[in-house]
């Protein structure tokens, strides 16, 4: 399954990601990219702002 979090660096959000990534599934995050994480590199990082309207999503287009 391809999943998408939200944040993902950060106490809860990188437990899930590395969770999910062990159980098999493709997982992406989204996020401002402005806190270093020690995340896999299997992990893909979108970057992106939700409060910039359109163009702070334009990551999520594909």
């Amino acid at each position: 399954m391809r999943i998408l979090i939200l944040g993902g660096t950060q106490f809860i959000g990188r437990h899930i990601a590395e969770t999910l990534l062990a159980a098999g599934h493709a997982v992406s995050i989204f996020n401002r990219g402005r806190s270093a994480d020690s995340l896999s590199n299997e992990i893909e990082r979108l970057r992106g702002d939700r409060d910039q309207g359109d163009s702070g999503l334009s990551a999520l287009s594909d």
